[in-house]
């Protein structure tokens, strides 16, 4: 039963299945969204491509964890684990399987966090992810720091982003900061990352999740996607280049310094792509990373003294036009102007 179970799991079309129920569109390599099939909510039902296979989730109905066909399957028809896999027993040709022919990459250092740490941190990332969608003064307070980075909704929950207030060792309180959840390829949180957002003198910038597993930020589905891959520095710059959707795989090392083995899991990562650009504030730091993957070194370009950053970009809306020239590659999401048209 175990091995026909694993057999449906990775080989079931879900984006098939679901769409039996609901409609679903595209917004990123390895990753659809649409309204649920359950609760009816219009923006909170999600398909991400995982190295175990395809995987779903609701951000209302299922407590933060993703399921597979099988899960689907028994919610769907009010049925058991066995029944689920005889009325799925059929469906094992899938087209979504085509895209996995290639080994998903494995950018998140071993060992991984022990399973009730990952279970915690789950938890809080999904209590903050709800938090961020209330009505509360934090939430207000986060959205408008988002806001204010260019960070749209549509990005808030494909990275799954929240809200929570969070404690300054420094100052000795809490402080307002955005929750940012790091997911490994099989979309446990293995650690989160938190982004104070009044920017209060003397106090932390960020501050990590107690038993985070530290290493690159990236969305799973922004890997194994296209033969080219762009590593660049902090969070919120991965996050608005994925919002800007270039033919572009992404990694962040986040903004800490590489260490041993993130440099021999970033090595072994980049011996899949055809080509490298390592875009950093630093020079020196660009081109460092640049040497160790045979990449090409990529600088923050300066606008009257001041580094321009991929978010910098993002907010004046000019990152798509600096990634199609940097990259050759064209951009398809949404503009700021655009977004802002489309909802006034």
């Amino acid at each position: 039963m175990e091995r026909i179970s694993e057999t449906i799991r990775r080989t079931t079309d879900l984006l098939s299945l679901v769409e039996r129920d609901t409609r679903l569109e595209r917004v990123g390599t390895g990753w659809w969204a649409g309204p649920c099939p359950f609760c009816g909510g219009t923006d909170r039902f999600v398909i991400k491509r995982t190295a175990d296979g395809w995987r779903w989730l609701c951000r209302h109905c299922t407590d933060g964890k993703y399921g597979d066909a099988i899960d689907y399957a028994r919610r769907r028809n009010r049925v058991d684990f066995k029944e689920a896999i005889r009325e799925l027993g059929g469906e094992v040709s899938s087209p979504l399987r085509h895209e996995r022919e290639q080994p998903e990459p494995q950018p998140e250092p071993q060992p991984q966090p022990e399973p009730q740490t990952i279970e915690r941190m789950t938890r809080l990332a999904y209590q903050a992810a709800n938090e961020l969608d209330g009505n509360s003064p934090l939430a207000a307070e986060v959205r408008s720091y988002l806001d204010r980075r260019g960070i749209i909704e549509p990005t808030r929950q494909r990275a799954m982003l929240g809200a929570r207030m969070v404690y300054d060792p420094k100052l000795k309180r809490e402080r307002p900061a955005v929750s940012i959840p790091y997911f490994n390829s099989r979309l446990d949180v293995r650690g989160i990352k938190y982004r104070f957002c009044d920017d209060l003198p003397g106090g932390l910038r960020y501050a990590m999740e107690r038993g985070s597993q530290s290493g690159f930020y990236c969305l799973p589905e922004c890997l194994g996607g296209f033969d080219r891959l762009m590593i660049v520095e902090g969070e919120l710059n991965l996050l608005s280049l994925a919002q800007v959707l270039p033919e572009l795989d992404l990694i962040s090392t986040g903004s800490q310094s590489l260490s041993e083995a993130m440099k021999q899991t970033l090595s072994r990562l980049a011996a899949r792509y055809r080509r490298i650009l390592c875009w950093f504030d630093d020079r020196e730091r660009a081109a460092e990373v640049a040497r160790l993957v045979r990449g090409v070194p990529v600088q923050s370009p300066q606008v009257d003294g001041e580094k321009w950053d991929a978010n910098k970009l993002l907010q004046a809306d000019l990152l798509h036009s600096f990634v199609t020239r940097l990259t050759g590659v064209r951009c398809f999401g949404w503009t700021l102007e655009g977004w802002r048209n489309h909802h006034e």
